[in-house]
């Protein structure tokens, strides 16, 4: 089941008779005074407008369930059929609960050089897997379909607040988890990746291990004669700059969601390089952004 939400709200004052919840538009209040119900909490979303009743919304990157009155309601089922945890946020049904982090792996070659799994904590790319996760359109593989495929499998962990984790794994168009398979019948897993993707690149230049080149445009690409491996480009900035790169020794990796295992002349590229020697830049991360082939 796939949800759709709308979107914008205002940042308005608190009451005096309630706790307030500081959210990055409108603002949450908590009511201490509210009869206990099962399902609903005591809290709701105050605007410059009123409150939201009877509708979802999308705040700070979850999405809500405002019951007629206009409380939030919680761990239960809305009343058009959708999962909701004990924060009030939207659980897609292929999820337990909202994770707190997540991990990332790949199999047969580990994603990571160490082998051990790469840890996500930002909220905001978890809450983007999140709602990608919620936008696969997945049937059960019934008894005696063939599901072998042959392929690197992604596997996603998803770490919740009681201490529980649940594994999602998928080798498209196959997705298991809790010991239950289902074909992927719409919906783009190759996203996910690219978050999680970007959140890694971005890492790097976090904690300083490389030195990060301005968003460009691939040109003049050479390769290996003997093993059709790129080993050379240019790339050309939209502010007119030209950075010469040796990427024989460099990782790539797409961020388009596009599924690109190589780039070409005319994709955009970000770079991360770890020395500079005659000119020439020597990448480490290559992490396609977009363009097209030329």
């Amino acid at each position: 089941m796939r949800l759709k939400c709308a979107m914008g709200l205002l940042l308005v004052g608190i009451s005096s008779f309630a706790v307030s919840l500081d959210s990055f538009a409108g603002q949450w209040i908590y009511d201490e005074n509210k009869a206990g119900e099962p399902g609903v909490s005591s809290c709701w979303y105050s605007e410059d407008e009123g409150y939201p009743a009877d509708e979802w919304r999308w705040i700070d990157g979850r999405c809500y369930y405002f019951n007629q009155n206009g409380w939030m309601l919680s761990n239960t089922t809305t009343p058009d059929g959708y999962k909701v945890d004990s924060s009030g946020a939207w659980v897609p049904d292929i999820m337990e609960a909202y994770p707190v982090k997540m991990s990332f792996n790949t199999l047969l070659f580990p994603f990571t050089e160490d082998g051990e799994d790469y840890c996500i904590q930002d909220k905001e790319t978890i809450d983007r897997i999140v709602q990608m996760l919620g936008t696969l359109n997945l049937s059960a593989v019934q008894p005696g379909e063939d599901t072998l495929y042959y392929g690197s499998t992604n596997v996603l962990t998803l770490f919740y607040e009681d201490g529980t984790n649940q594994r999602i794994s998928w080798l498209n168009p196959v997705l298991t988890t809790n010991h239950s398979s289902y074909w992927i019948k719409e919906g783009n897993t190759d996203l996910i990746c690219s978050e999680i993707y970007k959140n890694w690149f971005q890492s790097y230049i976090d904690n300083g291990a490389y030195e990060v080149l301005p968003e460009g445009t691939v040109y003049n690409l050479r390769k290996n004669l003997e093993n059709d491996v790129i080993v050379y480009f240019e790339l050309r900035t939209d502010s007119g700059e030209t950075y010469y790169i040796d990427c024989s020794d460099a990782r790539t990796e797409d961020s388009t969601g596009r599924g690109w295992a190589v780039f070409f002349n005319g994709f955009k590229v970000r770079i991360l390089y770890d020395a500079v020697e005659d000119g020439i830049c020597h990448a480490k991360i290559i992490l396609i952004t977009g363009g097209d082939l030329i």
